[in-house]
């Protein structure tokens, strides 16, 4: 089931969504390729972020009369008209939801007096469609340099970069590191932690929090974040991509750390399922 801001669209008796509509929402490119003079071809701007996209639903309106019509129209519209605020295009089939702003709506085709054609163009600001469940991710922090980590099954699936996940590091450890292995990202915390402390990391935000409790709380604890450092300048400090080569939607970390093994450290990934 389709559904926006709640609302199911497909509706027996009232409107449904076309059946040739595609729910695919592609991210468009940051900026062009350079040009040079006397040169063939261009130079291609490989370090573009993902833009925001488009998708155009068609729906098809019905009623009993024209009345009947007209007053299911109202109350569409009466959804597709809200401004104030983003709204939630859900695919309950697939798993998945974006947060989406309607651009416009076409004048409904009057297919004749109990049935109406329009098409509504919607715009998505944060790209990715994602699962709406938050999922964890756990893996045991290694003693010095490890080979890549097995990969982060809970995210399997996904063909999105996840951008915004909370890190929480707990055990005993002096210094440990994380490394996505499709990018290169690399998060380091050189925060030293006890085998009853957590390093709470808020990736998109750039916060770090020290707890001695089992917490997730990125306002309480103690602001740590001079001791941990991103090798990214800009964006989110750590970013999990997934590895099409290997298969679609395995996302993989290699981690190093500087342990007391005998605590037996953690790290955990915290984030919903990312995809394009």
């Amino acid at each position: 089931m389709i559904t926006l801001d709640g609302l199911p669209l497909t509706n027996p008796g009232k409107w449904r969504l076309n059946t040739d509509t595609v729910l695919r929402i592609f991210p468009e490119r940051t900026a062009a390729d350079g040009a040079l003079p006397g040169r063939d071809g261009s130079l291609p701007s490989l370090g573009s972020r993902y833009e925001p996209g488009a998708v155009v639903l068609g729906i098809t309106l019905y009623g009993a009369d024209r009345a009947g019509v007209e007053a299911n129209a109202e109350l569409l519209y009466g959804v597709l008209g809200q401004r104030h605020r983003l709204l939630t295009l859900a695919d309950t089939v697939r798993g998945r939801e974006a947060k989406v702003e309607v651009l416009e709506s076409v004048e409904p085709e009057r297919v004749g007096q109990r049935m109406w054609k329009m098409g509504v163009a919607l715009r998505a600001p944060s790209v990715f469609w994602r699962s709406p469940a938050t999922v964890d991710s756990t893996q045991p922090i290694p003693q010095g340099a490890s080979n890549p980590s097995p990969f982060l099954t809970e995210f399997g699936g996904g063909t999105g970069p996840i951008n915004d996940a909370l890190i929480r590091f707990r055990g005993n450890f002096s210094q440990v590191i994380l490394e996505d292995i499709v990018s290169g990202d690399r998060l380091t915390v050189n925060q030293a932690a006890t085998s009853t402390q957590y390093v709470v990391v808020d990736t998109a935000n750039w916060v770090a929090r020290l707890h001695s409790t089992d917490t997730w709380d990125l306002v309480g604890g103690t602001d740590v974040i001079n001791s941990v450092v991103s090798n990214r300048g800009s964006g989110p400090m750590f970013t999990l991509n997934p590895d099409f080569v290997s298969g679609a939607g395995r996302y993989q970390m290699r981690i190093t750390g500087a342990i007391n093994a005998t605590t037996s450290p953690l790290v955990t990934v915290r984030a919903k399922k990312s995809f394009i």
